[in-house]
């Protein structure tokens, strides 16, 4: 078996070199596929040697928009010398057949949320990427918008005080224009339709900001959208540290990103659009203040952590793990709304 090239932390500093850039195979190249290319170059990191779809005509365009070779089968990205690591952002039910495959390969692997659609697979996943020696990273960029981080450290300092509730709402209309005949539209391959989609953003987020989450009880919308999808999601949280908290996700809204952490001594507000304010409501007076963020791309810095893994043989900061909890909090919400009754969260990995 080959062995992988692991850098030392002195290799740091040649992370945006020419001849050390993170050379990736794209998977699934529709929308989102883009989206992640589009930030993959512009993080400086990585460069894009060749792409797969079994449509002819995306793999083609996909090619010459990102000047890489298109592959006319999976496996000839998985057999490719040149391809260190895959992008995967195929439809959910592919994710863990072709991590699988990534890592038997000996390539690393970025896969876009979920890692899986059952906890047996993302586990299973998780536990061969590690024999393998293949880094593993999976697309949760939420945590770590600059507002996110910046409260991260407001929590931390102490300067809300003990954290006791926190509400997050991440809600659009992308719902209400789904094709009834794709992949997002059907149950087994998206089940729960935005607390999937959008909310498990959040559910990371807000593991990241306070902890595990150890029980969940969810209702689901009564109408569901037009073309047939769940409309929304609304499921409470109760973290293991005490703090209780809600979720709402819904497909037919319009757009909402919004974490809120309430606090003994203040409150933390966070919009992506907006910023980030601290408001406290004392007894003889209301204050509130901005806090200046720094701009910064998400999406680009996840796989600027993703080279930086690779090249220092370290785990992303959102891994296998990580993501197998936030995916574990979904299947309990829903398994909480078809029981009628509050769920504990079983995730292999806490």
């Amino acid at each position: 078996m080959k062995a992988l090239q692991v850098y030392t932390k002195s290799d740091e500093s040649s992370l945006l070199s020419g001849t050390s850039k993170l050379r990736l195979g794209f998977m699934g190249l529709g929308y989102w596929g883009g989206v992640l290319a589009e930030a993959a170059l512009s993080s400086g990191c990585t460069v894009i040697v060749s792409c797969y779809s079994p449509s002819a005509k995306s793999r083609e365009l996909f090619a010459r928009r990102f000047s890489c070779r298109a592959c006319t089968r999976p496996g000839e990205i998985f057999d490719d010398p040149e391809v260190e690591a895959v992008v995967i952002a195929t439809p959910n039910r592919c994710h863990a057949e072709q991590i699988a495959m990534a890592a038997e390969a000996r390539k690393h692997v970025f896969v876009e949320k979920p890692i899986a659609l059952e906890l047996e697979g993302a586990v299973h996943v998780t536990r061969l990427c590690k024999q393998n020696q293949v880094v593993l990273a999976v697309g949760h960029q939420s945590r770590r918008h600059s507002g996110v981080r910046a409260m991260k450290e407001l929590i931390r300092g102490g300067e809300l005080g003990r954290p006791v509730w926190v509400e997050a709402n991440i809600s659009s209309d992308t719902g209400r224009f789904q094709d009834a005949h794709r992949w997002r539209a059907q149950p087994g391959e998206c089940p729960g339709g935005p607390l999937i989609q959008l909310g498990i953003h959040h559910i990371d987020t807000l593991r990241y900001l306070l902890g595990r989450i150890v029980r969940v009880c969810s209702l689901r919308a009564r109408v569901p959208l037009e073309n047939g999808l769940d409309s929304g999601w609304a499921v409470l949280l109760d973290f293991e540290n005490g703090v209780l908290g809600a979720l709402m996700s819904h497909y037919g809204s319009a757009r909402a990103c919004e974490v809120r952490v309430s606090g003994t001594e203040a409150v933390a507000v966070f919009d992506p659009l907006r910023g980030l304010e601290i408001r406290a409501d004392t007894r003889k007076a209301a204050q509130s203040r901005r806090i200046e963020l720094t701009p910064g791309d998400p999406i680009a810095e996840q796989f600027i952590d993703f080279a930086r893994s690779v090249r220092l043989g370290a785990p992303a900061e959102v891994g296998g793990e990580e993501a197998t909890a936030a995916l574990a909090v979904v299947l309990a919400a829903m398994q909480s709304f078809r029981e009628r009754r509050p769920v504990a969260v079983r995730s292999p990995v806490e």
